[in-house]
C-alpha cells in the first residue's frame, strides 16, 4: 500500500469556508479541505490503497454549488523505495560518514533526505 500523508496546497477564487468544503482522490475518496483564506487552501493525500504501483490519480475539489472542480490537476503517488543494506553500518558519532544505500525504486535526480 502507498501511503499518503502530504499535504496539497490549492489555489482558487471559487474556495468555500463550509464545513462541507473537500478535495476528492480519483478512485480513493474524499478528504477535509484545510482553508486558510478564499484563495488558498490544503488537503492531506489519503493512502493509495487502490494502486500498489506508482500512479497518477485526478484531484477535485467541491465548489460553492456542491459540484465537482473539473481542472485535470493530478497528484501522482510513487513506490517508496526499499533499502537493503546501508555501507559502512556504522560511524563516529561527530557524523560526516559518507554512507551509500542500496535497494529498489530509489528515485534518481529527486531530491532525498536521508
Amino acid at each position: 500500500m502507498l501511503k499518503g500523508s502530504h499535504f496539497l496546497p490549492f489555489g482558487s477564487d471559487q474556495i468555500d469556508n463550509s464545513n462541507d468544503t473537500f478535495c476528492y482522490f480519483e478512485g480513493l475518496g474524499k478528504m477535509p479541505l484545510k482553508v486558510t483564506n478564499s484563495t488558498r487552501a490544503y488537503c492531506e493525500a489519503p493512502p493509495n490503497t487502490a494502486k500498489l504501483d506508482s500512479t497518477f490519480v485526478e484531484v477535485m475539489l467541491n465548489n460553492r454549488e456542491g459540484d465537482m472542480t473539473d481542472d485535470n490537476i493530478t497528484y501522482y503517488y510513487y513506490k517508496p523505495p526499499k533499502i537493503y543494506s546501508v555501507e559502512p553500518r556504522e560511524g563516529p558519532t561527530k557524523g560526516g560518514t559518507i554512507v551509500i544505500l542500496s535497494g529498489l525504486d530509489i528515485k534518481v535526480g529527486k531530491k532525498i533526505i536521508c
